[in-house]
């Protein structure tokens, strides 16, 4: 079977979208499936990680980009004020209305590099299926603009919610306009797909609310046992046996927020000074301008927190692995039940504890807690807003890691079952299944 894979996040691009998708590329060979991947030439994504290796059996189509560069509004505007500030603002304003995102004049070059590709190969070596992964929501009018062009099936992989995603503002007329849009464009395009993906069930569950008629499959996200392997050596260079390193590794955006974590941090070291001694709050990713801000402006803050805006995947998962606990944060609210990011798949890999402020309604819960990440050596899941709770659970955390410093301290014991199940390879022959069930019919 020979399958196209649209995608807009791919190497030399960095970040958490890159993974799932190189992680089909590298395994789905294995199970009789051919991969050419169509992803941008330019490099428009925010994030760049040359390290990144695309598997030697992977053909790539490189296509032009004329959408706009990959800005984060929100760190645009915060880099000015006044008479600026407003001119940067009126000029994001298309950025807000552009459907299905800012990424929608990617769409024609895209089709058109494809199909010219399409018509370069044999007759024995045509595409038998397309495969479209966002966000951007972008790659699927693509996908399904060449299923259409070359008469082959479609199947949709929707790694966040469309339309359900809890940092959307709907209590604003621009945001509800847009998602207005977004509700009938998404009704309208997925009746071309023959399948869809994502991965939480109740993201399945949207989905099949959304579209009955559309067969909705979960394939979780999962991690890469070879490049945990890895990173593992690597990761004593990074430890700190005499700080207790509490560790976040991604991007915040929309209600996300490192907020509830930094008030926590800052009541605990107001009734514990001591603690200021070991304590390090370590930040891999982007953090936002109000989180910064509290940080500059808090001297107990400031001298227990590390930050970096970007590490290539491999130091990340170095990090992971040294750090004495590892903390997730989803906020609550609309859509939170099914937001479950890659992250947690590689917090469980590293076999370190974690602090999870989630929901207790949300997906990660029963991961963490088959994997014994919440429950092992001073894990935890509290609310994601309770600050009372984080810090009783940072101090908690703090008891074990000093009960057992340096080279003594323990693993988190994760059932092989659990191995198995974040493993890329099994996401990857569930994929290989359900292309192969569409094909059949």
């Amino acid at each position: 079977m020979r399958a196209l894979l649209v995608t807009y996040y791919f190497p030399p691009a960095g970040g958490g979208g890159v993974q799932r998708v190189l992680g089909w590329c590298r395994h789905l060979p294995e199970f009789a499936v051919e991969v050419t991947v169509a992803a941008p030439a330019e490099p428009h994504w925010v994030d760049a990680d040359p390290t990144l290796v695309i598997p030697p059996t992977t053909q790539v189509i490189r296509t032009a980009d004329p959408s706009p560069g990959a800005v984060i509004p929100r760190d645009a505007l915060a880099q000015v004020t006044g008479l600026r500030r407003l001119l940067r603002r009126i000029a994001l304003q298309p950025r807000r209305f552009a459907l299905p995102d800012i990424h929608a004049r990617w769409r024609r070059p895209a089709v058109r590099a494809i199909l010219a590709a399409a018509r370069e190969l044999p007759a024995g070596e045509r595409w038998d299926i397309v495969v479209s992964s966002s966000p951007p929501e972008t790659t699927h009018l693509i996908a399904r603009d060449v299923a259409r062009a070359l008469d082959i099936p479609w199947v949709a992989d929707l790694r966040d919610s469309w339309l359900d995603l809890p940092h959307l503002r709907l209590d604003r007329l621009a945001p509800r306009v847009k998602h207005a849009r977004s509700v009938r464009l998404a009704r309208r395009l997925l009746t071309h797909a023959s399948a869809a993906t994502t991965v939480s069930q109740p993201l399945a569950l949207d989905l099949r609310r959304r579209h009955p008629d559309l067969p909705v499959h979960v394939i979780e996200n999962g991690v890469e046992p070879s490049d945990v392997a890895r990173a593992a050596p690597r990761a004593d260079g990074y430890r700190e046996p005499d700080r207790f390193v509490v560790l976040y590794s991604g991007n915040f955006f929309g209600r996300q927020s490192a907020t509830s974590m930094l008030h926590a941090t800052e009541r605990l070291l107001r009734d514990r000074p001591d603690l200021a001694d070991t304590l390090v709050l370590r930040f891999i990713g982007g953090l936002k301008p109000a989180d910064r801000a509290r940080i500059e402006a808090s001297p107990l803050l400031a001298a227990v927190v590390d930050h970096v805006d970007f590490l290539r995947h491999d130091d990340v998962l170095a990090h992971q692995r040294a750090a004495d606990l590892l903390f997730l944060y989803v906020a609550p609210g609309t859509g939170s039940q099914g937001v479950y990011t890659g992250k947690v798949f590689e917090y469980v890999a590293a076999r370190r504890p974690v602090l999870a402020l989630v929901p207790a309604d949300n997906v990660c819960v029963e991961l963490l807690a088959r994997a014994g990440s919440t429950t092992q050596l001073g894990g935890a899941r509290v609310d994601p807003d309770d600050v009372d709770a984080i810090a009783a659970a940072l101090v908690a955390a703090h008891d074990v890691w000093r009960e057992q410093p340096g080279a003594e301290r323990g693993d988190v014991d994760v059932p092989a079952a659990v191995l198995t199940r974040i493993d890329r390879a099994t996401g990857a022959r569930q994929l290989a299944d359900l292309l192969a069930d569409t094909l059949r019919g």
